[in-house]
């Protein structure tokens, strides 16, 4: 029996994979990590401590509260847990865990070559070609960090939330505004992305995958992408060697 962590900035998500089937535990803020308390209440109210215990950390605050609460019995996800994908072209020196555990699940579940847009806290791209090889991706941020982001930086803009919907008309107050700049302008960056890799050789006829909890809203606003599993970097994670 394997316990997995996906930790975002935001979220994180645990699961249990058991005789084959992965199944979701629980979905938390990843600050409530940080507390040994919950930690402890996890074991207790999960039973981590009857089986192999893997995570993909994108915090290292939390990566470092993990190792020092589970020392040995927690493993961590890196390039050299997928031997079947070739790093040898890109430095993986900072590439995050949960783009190495999607890029896993994509050649898993859909082979390649293949694209996979994450849509999370930031939108994030991983690419591998016919031959295996990751060829990389970009990062911008996502939806709620653009919003946030003028409330926080521009004294005379409001807080808002997401709506689930494009709009449809020229927006005709300053919320609309910022609701229509954000979605129009990362439907048009994500298309934008997709036409880019799709030029790099090797690339022309990917798959283009979304994933990620905002992944509904790309989908539904971008021609030619396929939704991946709700639990799909927790599958990439499952797929990790270790040694």
């Amino acid at each position: 029996m394997v316990f997995v962590f996906n930790i975002g900035n935001t979220h994180t998500q645990l699961a249990r994979q058991k005789d084959g089937e992965l199944k979701l535990l629980a979905c938390m803020p990843s600050v409530e990590l940080l507390q040994a308390e919950n930690l402890d209440g996890l074991v207790k109210g999960q039973g981590l401590s009857q089986g192999e215990l893997l995570a993909a950390s994108v915090v290292p605050k939390i990566s470092k509260a993990l190792k020092d609460f589970f020392g040995a019995g927690i493993s961590f996800v890196s390039a050299k847990s997928y031997p079947q994908i070739d790093f040898s072209g890109y430095d993986t020196r900072t590439l995050g865990a949960d783009r190495l555990a999607n890029a896993a699940a994509a050649l898993e579940l859909y082979g390649a070559p293949v694209l996979v847009v994450d849509c999370g806290t930031c939108i994030t791209c991983e690419s591998l070609d016919a031959r295996k090889r990751f060829r990389g991706g970009v990062i911008m941020p996502g939806r709620a960090m653009q919003m946030r982001s003028m409330n926080l930086l521009a004294a005379q803009l409001p807080e808002l939330s997401l709506e689930a919907q494009m709009p449809q008309n020229l927006p005709l107050n300053t919320a609309q505004a910022m609701q229509a700049g954000v979605a129009w302008g990362s439907i048009g960056a994500v298309r934008q992305i997709i036409s880019e890799v799709k030029k790099q050789p090797g690339m022309q006829n990917c798959r283009c995958l979304v994933a990620g909890g905002d992944r509904h809203f790309f989908y539904e606003n971008i021609e030619g992408l396929e939704i991946t599993p709700e639990l799909f970097t927790l599958i990439g994670v499952t797929l990790a060697k270790k040694g």
